[in-house]
C-alpha cells in the first residue's frame, strides 16, 4: 500500500484579468490566484494490478477524451475508484468517477461516470479500445490503431481512430440523460528525420443530425486540439472538420520549434456556415 498527495498554489504577478480579480480592462488569462489539494489517493497493488482510491489525475491515450489539461496552472482531477492492470503487452483501465475538480476556481461538480480503456501492443503496433460513459452527458465508444515505424532512417508515427457518441445511460443529481448520435474520425501521419518534423492530420467531430449538436469531449485536454487559440473548446453545433499541417525542428539541447496550420470547416454544411476559418500556431 502507498499514499500520494499533491498541493498546488497559483500566485499572480502583473496586471491581467483572471476572471475573478476585477481587472476587466486587461487581457484574460483564466488562471486565478488560488490553492487546492489536487491529488490525494491510496494505492493497493498486487502484482501488475493496482487499485487507486481518492482524488487523482487521469490521462488516457492522447488525452483527446480524458486528460488533466496540464497547459493550465491548475490541473483537472477526479475523485474516483480506479482499477489498473499492466503486463508486458496489455494495459487495462477501469474507473468510476463521482466528482470532477476542474481548472477554474471553485469548479467542482458531481458526476457519475465510468471510464473503460484497454490497449494491446504487438510488434510496432498498438491496438486500443475505449468506452467513456459520462453521466448526464454522453456515451462514447471507440477504437484506434497506432504505429511507430522506421522507414529510410525516418521515424514515422501513424494513427487511425474512430468513435461513436450515443445517448447517456448514467445520470447524476437528476440532471437528465441527453440524446446523442454522432461520429468521430482521426487520421494522422507524423515524420521525424534528423530532428526535422513534418505531419498532416484530419480530425472530424461529427454533426448530430437528430439533436443538432456536435461530437463533444468535455473531459479532454482541449487546448492540445483544434488550435491553440482555444476557439473550439466546445464543438460547434454543425460539427467540426480540422485539416492540419505541421512543420518544425526538435533537438535535445535547444528544445522544439513547431508551426501548425489549421483549416476548419463545418461537418454539416449550410449557406451561412461552411468555411469556419484558418489558424496558424
Amino acid at each position: 500500500m502507498s499514499t500520494y498527495a499533491e498541493f498546488i498554489n497559483v500566485t499572480s504577478k502583473g496586471d491581467y484579468n483572471s476572471g475573478n480579480n476585477g481587472n476587466t480592462l486587461y487581457n484574460t488569462i483564466a488562471d486565478p490566484k488560488w490553492s487546492r489539494l489536487t491529488q490525494a489517493y491510496v494505492d493497493y497493488s498486487v502484482g501488475g494490478t493496482k487499485l487507486r482510491v481518492g482524488r487523482q489525475a487521469i490521462n488516457l491515450d492522447n488525452t483527446r477524451f480524458i486528460g488533466t489539461v496540464n497547459w493550465r496552472q491548475m490541473p483537472q482531477t477526479f475523485t474516483a475508484y480506479t482499477l489498473m492492470h499492466k503486463s508486458d503487452n496489455i494495459n487495462l483501465f477501469a474507473s468510476y468517477l463521482n466528482k470532477r475538480q476542474g481548472i477554474l476556481e471553485k469548479f467542482e461538480t458531481n458526476t457519475k461516470s465510468v471510464l473503460l480503456n484497454a490497449n494491446y501492443k504487438i510488434n510496432n503496433y498498438k491496438l486500443g479500445a475505449y468506452g467513456y460513459l459520462l453521466g448526464s452527458l454522453s456515451n462514447t465508444y471507440g477504437a484506434y490503431v497506432s504505429s511507430t515505424q522506421n522507414i529510410f532512417d525516418t521515424k514515422v508515427n501513424l494513427r487511425a481512430e474512430y468513435a461513436v457518441q450515443k445517448d447517456a445511460t448514467l445520470e447524476y443529481d437528476n440532471v437528465g440523460k441527453p440524446k446523442n448520435d454522432s461520429d468521430y474520425y482521426n487520421l494522422s501521419v507524423d515524420l521525424n528525420k534528423n530532428g526535422i518534423i513534418a505531419g498532416v492530420a484530419y480530425e472530424v467531430l461529427g454533426h448530430d443530425d437528430k439533436n443538432n449538436k456536435g461530437f463533444s469531449t468535455p473531459f479532454a485536454t482541449l487546448h492540445a486540439f483544434n488550435g491553440w487559440s482555444d476557439q473550439f473548446l466546445a464543438t460547434p453545433s454543425e460539427g467540426l472538420k480540422d485539416l492540419s499541417f505541421k512543420l518544425g525542428y526538435t533537438s535535445k539541447p535547444f528544445g522544439k520549434l513547431l508551426a501548425i496550420y489549421h483549416d476548419f470547416k463545418a461537418d454539416e454544411k449550410s449557406a451561412s456556415n461552411d468555411d469556419i476559418g484558418t489558424e496558424i500556431d
